[in-house]
């Protein structure tokens, strides 16, 4: 996408209750039908009459997999994605970037830090500009 390679990434149609083959799943309709896990990929869920989270996930083999990742709740310094994260190691170890695929991620890390400080340093400006305002009347 303008020169950065970004993962797929499912449409709104991906929960549809129905397959219908003129609607796209994801960006580049690699995902066929809703709901579908494609090879090297997961989907987490949480069910709210168990309060327990699930996983559909197919990093090896022929098919998907399912796991049941138990009760999980925001503790401190550690949010619910950040707890996946950690539960799905799969997800993760066949992603290692090296050589000029690291260089150029860190680049691009670079870019967006820089670029959001500056926004928000903007803001920041503005901000102190408005309450100086309101303060004076």
């Amino acid at each position: 996408m303008n020169g950065v390679t970004v993962s797929d990434f499912y449409t709104p149609h991906y929960f549809d209750p129905v397959v219908n083959p003129a609607v796209p799943y994801s960006f580049t309709a690699a995902i066929k039908k809703p709901r579908d896990v494609l090879k090297g990929g997961y989907l987490s869920w949480h069910d709210l009459k168990s309060d327990h989270w699930f996983q559909e996930t197919f990093f090896d083999g022929t098919k998907p997999k399912f796991r049941d990742l138990g009760k999980l709740s925001a503790k401190a310094g550690q949010n619910i994605r950040s707890q996946i994260y950690g539960l799905t190691p799969e997800a993760f170890a066949h992603r290692q970037l090296s050589g000029s695929a690291l260089t150029a991620a860190r680049a691009s890390v670079e870019i967006v830090s820089t670029a959001a400080s500056s926004k928000a340093e903007a803001w920041r400006r503005q901000i102190a500009s408005l309450t100086r305002r309101s303060s004076r009347r």
